[in-house]
């Protein structure tokens, strides 16, 4: 622990690791929770505002810090870890006292508050003794800077009153290493009138990045108390179908105001997501994914996905689609991971994944898989009524088979389709579907693929009594219907 007289500004006091007695990190020090007094005495603190995992905030009572030294804070390693409500007589330092414009009793003038600083005294408790202040009030861009010096509480008067158009700019310095999920995380703990003065005091990129990690509540209210121009600004910066989530949640004549505001482009992605109900696919959906040609190589996928611009959640896939590339793109052929692109060598895709993973993705309805476990469990239940042992067993005996076999019975199931026939995959006997071969993938009209080789004529016949046909899985060419 600090020794008594020593001075700790509680602006240094942000981001700091929280340690248990074992080293274990608790979490981050995000605020100092205050108890303001009359008479001009020093504030006593009260604890610490700790962030622990899942982003919830609790009081560390300063009884608990053993240790305010080496940029970092131990505690007893007793937490309670009940959620953090603030009391009616308490003041947060960071969030409120920050950008204060308050009076110096000796001259009588206007200064703002850059930081304060906590001294701990000999019965081991911290009070807040120094203020550092400039004179003068602090613009919202900071361009001009007056005189700065530290002052001790007693010689400032105006804490206790509430201050209309408080500026944001020290409170902004004290998080801007924030990520925009944690600054929406502080932004929500303020209070309304705080909430709207950082909100105006940021740029309108960090904005929207704030805005779309902000629960609805905090959007509308943010966005209902800026100027309709800077709104329409935000919203441009914001990704289409977070600004389509907000806009739908305000009253239709200020949504459709704010659009004519936006810029035409911009707005008209955000009309085409609007045009889809909220509990649709179409509402969920982005007009801004990472869309690749067939014959792009894969270093150029890489190059798309390492752009800053591009969300997490966007970059963690590429689509492959035919031209054109912008939404609405042309026919989807499949999706690949970000994981796999990094596995493979800088060299065009088209030829090595055309007939694996895009076909696969196009050719696998979600019933299937369901019919086909259906058909498992049948043939191995089939296996025990006829003293064999089951499927799985002999699945099991075969293991080096089943890639080889399921190659070609995707291969005989194309010859069908390129002849406008339509195709039955089964798993007659039990096999799984990596074990289906040429002589079970069944033509709907011939009853066998051996017969639509070249120079045979396709004979009907029935379907193979091993494999039931409320089993199997069918599905017609493209353009059949």
């Amino acid at each position: 622990m600090a020794g008594a007289g020593s001075r700790v500004f509680i602006s240094h006091l942000s981001g700091l690791a929280v340690f248990d007695p074992n080293g274990d990190q608790v979490g981050r020090v995000r605020d100092v929770v205050v108890s303001l007094r009359i008479g001009g005495r020093p504030p006593r603190v009260l604890g610490l505002v700790v962030e622990v995992i899942g982003r919830r905030r609790i009081f560390l009572p300063m009884t608990r810090v053993t240790s305010l030294e080496s940029g970092q804070v131990l505690t007893t390693g007793v937490i309670n870890m009940r959620r953090f409500e603030q009391r009616p007589s308490e003041t947060l330092v960071l969030s409120e006292l920050l950008d204060l414009t308050v009076i110096r009793t000796k001259t009588q003038e206007e200064v703002t508050v850059l930081d304060v600083a906590m001294v701990q005294t000999r019965v081991r408790e911290w009070e807040i003794r120094k203020v550092f202040v400039q004179v003068g009030r602090v613009s919202r861009l900071r361009k001009a800077r007056g005189e700065t010096l530290t002052v001790d509480w007693s010689e400032l008067t105006g804490f206790s009153l509430t201050e209309e158009g408080q500026g944001a700019a020290n409170l902004l310095a004290t998080f801007e290493q924030l990520r925009p999920a944690d600054l929406a995380n502080v932004m929500h703990h303020l209070s309304a009138k705080r909430r709207a003065e950082v909100a105006a005091a940021l740029d309108d990129d960090r904005l929207a990045d704030v805005l779309e990690e902000l629960p609805e509540d905090d959007q509308v209210e943010i966005i209902g108390k800026l100027k309709e121009e800077r709104a329409a600004d935000v919203l441009e910066a914001m990704d289409p179908d977070d600004a389509a989530d907000l806009l739908s949640d305000l009253p239709e004549e200020d949504a459709e105001r704010l659009l004519r505001l936006m810029e035409p482009d911009d707005a008209a992605s955000v009309r085409r997501l609007l045009s889809y109900a909220e509990d649709t696919a179409g509402g969920l959906m982005t007009t801004e994914p990472i869309v690749l040609e067939p014959d792009a190589t894969v270093a150029e996928a890489l190059a798309r996905v390492r752009i800053a611009e591009n969300k997490p959640a966007l970059a963690a896939q590429v689509y492959v689609c035919r031209p054109p590339n912008e939404t609405p793109t042309g026919k989807y052929l499949g999706t690949v991971h970000f994981q796999r692109l990094l596995r493979e060598p800088p060299s065009p895709w088209s030829a090595r994944w055309s007939t694996t993973t895009w076909t696969r993705c196009r050719r696998t309805p979600p019933a299937a898989g369901h019919q086909l476990s259906r058909r498992v469990q049948h043939g191995r239940r089939a296996g025990r009524r006829r003293g064999r042992p089951p499927a799985g067993r002999r699945h099991r005996r075969r293991r080096a088979r089943p890639p080889a076999a399921g190659r070609l019975a995707r291969g005989v199931a194309d010859r069908c389709r390129e002849r406008g026939r339509a195709w039955t995959l089964t798993a007659s006997g039990g096999a799984r579907t990596a074990r289906a071969s040429a002589s079970r993938a069944n033509c709907a009209s011939c009853g066998s693929c051996a017969n639509c080789g070249p120079g045979r004529a396709a004979a009907p016949s029935a379907p193979s009594p091993r494999a039931p046909a409320a089993g199997s899985t069918s599905r017609a060419p493209p353009g059949a219907d």
